[in-house]
């Protein structure tokens, strides 16, 4: 698998067109380019029923913010810059080309202490966040109400979740 991984993200090919975050079936695109151009706090590019893709920019001095998901599963590829990864209490580096796996329970911040945006790319699953939501910055995520009640859906076991 992780030879595939590198394989796809050294093409020469010019890359996909990104298929519009449309909740079907399929998300095709230079995930890499994707996250790197993104500017918003938090975009979710895609959602299936299963998993969801979020690209993230945090900006320097800036953080995820402290948090830890019940029942959500979560990758996180550091796609540009450099800050640090702290998991259960302990920092460790997150630079370009790292990628950090988290099981359900396991609380997590992402802090940018680097002088550029620290670009991130997320997978989710099951979806954490309201489908094709873009957040300007963190200020905007954390007034977002909607999509909060939303992540309290998906974490609070025998609620339904809505898409």
């Amino acid at each position: 698998m992780v030879v595939g991984l590198t394989a796809c993200a050294h093409r020469q090919a010019a890359s996909p067109p990104a298929v519009p975050a449309t909740g079907g079936s399929i998300y095709h695109a230079d995930i890499l380019k994707a996250a790197r151009s993104n500017t918003a706090y938090r975009r979710v590019v895609f959602t299936g029923a299963t998993m969801q893709i979020v690209l993230m920019s945090i900006p320097p001095g800036g953080d995820i913010g402290e948090e830890e998901h019940r029942r959500v599963e979560q990758i996180l590829f550091c796609a540009e810059g450099s800050g640090r990864a702290v998991i259960r209490g302990v920092g460790t580096p997150f630079r370009q080309g790292d990628v950090v796996f988290l099981a359900p329970g396991v609380r997590h911040n992402f802090v940018n202490d680097g002088s550029t945006p620290l670009k991130i790319y997320t997978i989710y699953s099951p979806p954490n966040h309201l489908h094709g939501r873009v957040q300007q910055t963190k200020a905007d995520a954390e007034a977002d109400i909607e999509n909060q009640e939303f992540n309290r859906r998906v974490d609070e076991p025998g609620r339904r979740q809505a898409r």
